[in-house]
């Protein structure tokens, strides 16, 4: 979203008057995704699970603003090239610099497909034991727990589906492909933040600070 090489892309693409200018609203409204995206970042780590999870709402939901911003404008630059210029565009995307070759372009592309599953199996991997060995909840609690591990388990159903099959060939495709992914993850989130919520306001100050540190240690890995 606010990665486009747009100095590369004027450069390989050549745009005509016309197209110059929209360029220019692309540069524009990339500029401002940057600005949305920048102010979405915390500026402190959040410590209790539910402040991590508002946190992860929070920064989804600045990331679809900023890929509406910029969608109609890249649509409406892509549109207006010829088709050779289209076929120049989709080619930054595959890393066509001096030493690109198919073999890098393939394996950047499953990088991206790798990590789009490494995420999704990190969501699936929901701690319940080790939040009833740490919390140790009452009978009360332990249904509030079960109600969130149900929530965890649809949310990560909903990843599981949400990763692209294969390579897209266009800056246009690609974006949409990430509109998609983000609003899956919103989704998620707005699954599970509800039942977390009400799983640890049903804690002691106690029971809280052993989840808080359940949370520390799985941090790197997920962000749930």
């Amino acid at each position: 979203m606010t990665g486009l090489p747009l100095d590369r892309i004027q450069q390989v693409v050549q745009p005509t008057g016309a197209q110059t200018a929209e360029l220019e609203e692309l540069k524009t409204v990339s500029a401002k995704a940057t600005e949305i995206l920048a102010a979405s970042c915390p500026s402190q780590v959040p410590i209790t699970p539910p402040a991590r999870i508002a946190a992860m709402q929070s920064r989804l939901e600045a990331m679809m603003r900023a890929v509406d911003i910029v969608a109609p404008a890249l649509e409406k630059f892509y549109s207006s090239l010829t088709d050779e210029q289209k076929a120049q565009f989709n080619a930054i995307g595959e890393d066509t610099g001096p030493r690109a070759d198919k073999t890098r372009r393939g394996a950047a592309q499953l990088t991206s497909a790798q990590a789009c599953a490494a995420q999704t199996s990190r969501a699936a991997a929901w701690p319940q034991k080790q939040i009833e060995e740490t919390v140790q909840p009452t009978e009360a609690q332990r249904a509030a727990l079960d109600s969130l591990g149900t929530a965890a388990a649809k949310a990560a159903d909903l990843l599981k589906d949400s990763c692209p099959t294969q390579a897209l060939a266009t800056p246009t495709g690609r974006l949409a492909a990430v509109k998609a992914r983000l609003g899956v993850m919103l989704e998620a989130v707005k699954i599970e933040r509800p039942a977390l919520e009400n799983f640890y306001g049903s804690l002691s100050d106690e029971q809280k600070a052993r989840f808080n540190a359940i949370g520390r240690q799985r941090q790197p890995d997920h962000q749930g």
